[in-house]
């Protein structure tokens, strides 16, 4: 939803912030006041990891070799 600080001019960003329980991402919004995009990029880069978080693994039954299913 970072659009509708577009149109306010708060620079704004969305970063991973994990997965629910059912493996659905979740995501934390940053916004800055306006003209302080340099704040959110210096916050960014102390505190969000470079790499993105692992992609969580499917639940139930994992297909093994030869498994017809």
């Amino acid at each position: 939803m970072t659009w509708a600080f577009n149109l306010t001019g708060h620079p704004a960003v969305s970063i991973p912030a994990g997965f629910t329980s059912d493996g659905c991402p979740v995501g934390l919004q940053l916004v800055a006041a306006p003209g302080h995009d340099g704040l959110l990029l210096r916050l960014l880069e102390e505190h969000v990891p470079p790499t993105p978080p692992p992609i969580p693994r499917r639940r139930g039954r994992q297909k093994r070799a030869g498994d017809p299913r």
